[in-house]
């Protein structure tokens, strides 16, 4: 297929997200598994906003799950600081820990998320924290670990057994660079 054709097939399944037909709207979501690219991931979301359909967001989130192109998971974050999307955040966190994709230079995102938002949110985070591999400094795990020990003066009790377990678990992750 040649170039010009697969940018008119991407436009072509992209208008068809905006169909009132939700048959035709998880046939384009399939679609985008194949002809998809990172920049979609916004359209989807606004899609999941838009339709408020079971069926359609737990394709999207099975598509987010599955994407390996790396340049996903700096969209995903963006779309998790954005308060458009500040509805969708828990399941956009639980896309962190499910997908294959590394959020290690994002640690400050899910501590922020940790101790700011709702239980179910910081469970989420707190999840993505728990399976995080990848470089992290010392300098910024002892950052981070004196913000979480701030974090845990005010919060809920509930919250201070995440905090305190989250701090472990910046501690234990492993700095590749000294070996």
């Amino acid at each position: 297929m040649s170039e010009l054709n697969k940018k008119e097939l991407h436009k072509k399944i992209l208008n068809e997200l905006s169909s009132s037909d939700s048959k035709t709207i998880l046939k384009s979501i399939q679609s985008l598994r194949e002809e998809g690219i990172a920049s979609d991931i916004p359209i989807l979301l606004d899609v999941v906003i838009e339709k408020k359909d079971p069926s359609i967001s737990k394709a999207v989130w099975n598509l987010l799950i599955d994407v390996k192109e790396e340049k996903a998971g700096e969209i995903i974050i963006e779309a998790i600081e954005n308060e458009r999307y500040a509805s969708l955040r828990k399941e956009l966190v639980a896309v962190c820990w499910e997908s294959r994709l590394n959020f290690s230079q994002h640690l400050d995102v899910f501590v922020e998320i940790l101790i700011q938002e709702n239980f179910e949110t910081a469970f989420e985070a707190f999840t993505v924290i728990e399976n995080m591999t990848g470089i992290i400094s010392d300098e910024k795990k002892e950052e981070i670990a004196k913000k979480l020990k701030e974090a845990i003066a005010n919060a809920s009790q509930e919250r201070k057994g995440f905090l305190h377990e989250a701090i472990h678990l910046v501690n234990a992750i492993t700095d590749e660079e000294k070996y």
